[in-house]
């Protein structure tokens, strides 16, 4: 019995990861960047593929998902995409643009002018 929920697990984490992969692969590759570990997200802000869900450093590489409605044409669509945490923070909040951009190759935050 044990032996059977360990295989439904394993499966399980199979199409998370499968799941998590295609959404990664919606953030931009960086030429010179390994884009199996690095991409940017929508706000041009660096995120890392094994920090899916961290939420602990201001500035860190950590990375949520969320859902990015378009409307055009008399038509509205989804589309899950990966964003840098606090960037998905003010986004759901309503901001229209990031707070989190990059500078070279670290986070910084985006100076309001």
């Amino acid at each position: 019995m044990m032996e059977q929920k360990i295989q439904e697990t394993d499966v399980l984490v199979h199409q998370t990861e499968h799941y998590l992969n295609k959404i990664w692969e919606r953030a931009r590759a960086i030429p010179n960047f390994d884009p199996r570990v690095y991409r940017k997200d929508i706000y041009g802000a660096w995120i890392k593929r094994d920090e899916y869900g961290v939420r602990e450093m201001s500035l860190s590489l950590g990375w949520i998902i969320i859902t990015l409605r378009a409307s055009g044409q008399g038509s509205e669509s989804e589309e899950l995409i990966p964003v840098q945490w606090q960037n998905a923070t003010a986004h759901l909040e309503g901001f229209k643009l990031g707070v989190i951009t990059a500078s070279g190759i670290i986070n910084t935050k985006v100076l309001k002018t």
